[in-house]
């Protein structure tokens, strides 16, 4: 991995010795996602640029391929397009609910390249994600702290330790309490596996706090 981050001219330099939160979140529009995304994120978002006067939100969505001009993706062109136009457009949706002031320190960086978009995520110092490679871009490539949230497949004791062990130097993230999720249905997943459930939290006011209790842990 370490080499790897050299040829790309990133690094694995902590940044979490800053006194304030960058936060990388994630959206997921459809398939295996948290139904009620949007309160969720328009909450932890407020509270995370409410407490801390210096703290700023990174948000992604979705990254195109480094060689994403190449033929062999002309199949996924127009998928992977209307994926990231989605992925802006739900994204506009939670913004436009957060005061001006707030909008200014929130990036997105949702239909950049992978590249760019690691660069940017270097920065961040923490992470509130879904489960998958949203998660894996900043947990796998910079080892950082994190929120990981999923339905109670992806969220069990042994699921977040694989996570953890499949990088060297790579975090168990934490995740909300096994019973304060509900699995759903299976959604616009190509299989109907227990692992691709939509997920929702019992009580969306204790899982922000959950959070916001973890963050402040490591920035209080």
């Amino acid at each position: 991995l370490d080499k790897a981050l050299t040829l790309l001219e990133l690094s694995r330099e902590s940044h979490e010795s800053k006194r304030y939160p960058y936060v990388y979140v994630s959206i997921r529009p459809s398939g295996r996602t948290l139904v009620s995304q949007k309160p969720f994120l328009r909450e932890i978002l407020g509270k995370i640029l409410s407490t801390w006067d210096n703290s700023r939100v990174l948000i992604d969505g979705f990254s195109y391929p480094e060689d994403f001009q190449r033929g062999l993706y002309n199949p996924m062109r127009k998928p992977f397009t209307e994926r990231a136009d989605k992925a802006e457009r739900f994204v506009k949706d939670i913004l436009e609910s957060l005061p001006s002031a707030q909008r200014r320190r929130v990036t997105d960086i949702t239909g950049n390249s992978l590249l760019i978009a690691l660069k940017e995520i270097s920065n961040c110092n923490y992470y509130v994600t879904h489960s998958g490679t949203l998660q894996h871009k900043i947990a796998w490539f910079f080892g950082t702290h994190g929120y990981m949230h999923g339905n109670s497949f992806e969220t069990k004791p042994a699921s977040v330790a694989w996570l953890a062990k499949q990088v060297e130097g790579a975090k168990v993230p934490a995740v909300p309490a096994q019973g304060t999720i509900c699995d759903l249905e299976v959604e616009g997943m190509p299989n109907l596996k227990n692992r691709n459930r939509q997920y929702d939290f019992k009580d969306l006011d204790g899982a922000v706090q959950d959070i916001m209790g973890k963050i402040s842990e490591r920035f209080n």
